[in-house]
């Protein structure tokens, strides 16, 4: 028996290509979720040929419907381009863009001036690399850590949460947080930082309750409302915005 392995294709959607990755893999069934750059389907290496084309013609379809009531989606899966002058709004302070000609990429924060440099060998006024990219989430991610991490710790002791043993950012693509309860662990998106302040709290606050509750019971509902009042309409404005966050 073979091993595992993916191939690339598209969806076409709206005159536009939308990238496609297909898994194939050892497993019960599949799966289809939308990745950072791709949709992504998962299909079992085991079945018969015809019915892997039935799982991935219903595979696009899906992804075709998902894109139909969100057409926004579709920014995606297109690199992010960075412009000279460009203001990008975190929850906390204004960072704009300067654009340094190199001979390699870098990144970099000046705080002070509230700066944030991007180097690189393509053009002096814009780049889409995909690297470029990656480098400012991670910078993002790293320099906001402890900020993120004490804001957290505040909230759960203002509300006698539990405190976290661990709190992270990552780049997620289709969650905004994360909690593990056995292990006390909650991830945020860093998209997150592009959020109104109450907005980031909110999302904080849920994955807290998590903590307690590790489920979307009743009583996991009962205690985000406790904790803030107004989380329906800070879901909903994650809803209207949330794919326009893009760092």
């Amino acid at each position: 028996m073979g091993g595992s392995y993916y191939f690339d294709d598209v969806i076409l959607f709206q005159s536009k290509e939308i990238p496609l990755r297909i898994y194939y893999e050892y497993r019960p069934g599949a799966r289809y979720s939308i990745g950072k750059k791709y949709f992504i389907f998962r299909i079992p290496i085991q079945l018969a040929e015809s019915k892997k084309v039935e799982l991935i013609t219903y595979g696009k379809n899906w992804a075709k419907k998902v894109l139909s009531k969100d057409p926004t989606l579709t920014k995606n899966f297109q690199p992010r381009i960075y412009v000279h002058g460009e203001v990008i709004k975190c929850f906390d302070r204004e960072w704009t863009v300067k654009m340094i000609l190199a001979k390699k990429y870098f990144v970099r924060v000046r705080p002070a001036e509230n700066l944030l440099e991007l180097g690189g060998p393509e053009k002096e006024t814009e780049s889409s690399d995909e690297d470029l990219s990656r480098a400012v989430q991670k910078l993002f991610s790293s320099w906001y850590r402890n900020t993120i991490k004490k804001r957290t710790l505040v909230i759960a002791q203002k509300h006698q949460f539990p405190m976290p043993q661990i709190v992270s950012l990552k780049y997620m693509s289709t969650r905004w947080g994360s909690c593990r309860k056995s292990r006390g662990t909650i991830s945020l998106n860093t998209k997150l930082l592009l959020a109104p302040q109450e907005v980031l709290d909110s999302v904080i606050v849920h994955e807290l309750s998590h903590l307690i509750h590790p489920n979307h019971s009743l009583s996991f509902w009962k205690l985000v409302k406790q904790c803030d009042p107004d989380f329906k309409k800070h879901n909903n404005w994650l809803k209207t915005h949330g794919n326009q966050l893009v760092l």
